[in-house]
């Protein structure tokens, strides 16, 4: 989905300045240049933030991006028919999915669901929360495999060297 790569891509990119933050903060300090040290550190505590709203938002629209494209063809029909109202409805639900990237959150539900359901000896339900849990997951480490593979595009490209081979 399109929307997923653009928000993986902002994650790279995020990611990739939070570590060469790190990379200047540790060299400020090698330095003894601890002003520069200081104000790094100021900067990377923002680009923390920045990479955590990041993650949040890609991995949201990821594992959700069926729901989120729907909600894009909607939108864009309000757009045509100059519904703005529903437009602006439909994308205050997109940016729901996104802002839903709490991964973590979502697997204690989801576990949370499966253990009083095996507690409750209902093991259909809980075999179909596992079935989620894993799909979860799954979509999960798809999405940081592609933040680290743009992250790798992204560097390289600073570099002026190859990026190696793709998929």
């Amino acid at each position: 989905h399109e929307n997923c790569a653009s928000l993986v891509t902002s994650w790279a990119e995020c990611a990739l300045e939070s570590a060469l933050l790190r990379c200047r903060k540790r060299k400020a300090v090698e330095a003894e240049n601890f002003e520069l040290a200081q104000a790094v550190k100021r900067a990377e505590t923002e680009a923390g933030e920045r990479l955590a709203t990041a993650k949040r938002r890609a991995l949201g629209a990821c594992v959700h991006g069926d729901e989120w494209e729907r909600l894009q063809q909607l939108k864009q029909k309000a757009i045509a028919e100059e519904d703005f109202d529903l437009a602006s409805e439909l994308k205050h639900k997109q940016s729901d999915l996104e802002a839903g990237g709490d991964m973590q959150a979502e697997l204690s539900k989801l576990m949370e669901r499966k253990r009083k359901a095996v507690e409750a000896e209902d093991y259909e339900l809980a075999a179909r929360l596992k079935v989620d849990e894993r799909m979860l997951l799954g979509a999960e480490a798809v999405a940081e495999r592609r933040a680290a593979k743009v992250a790798r595009r992204l560097l390289a490209a600073r570099r002026g060297a190859p990026a190696g081979p793709s998929p």
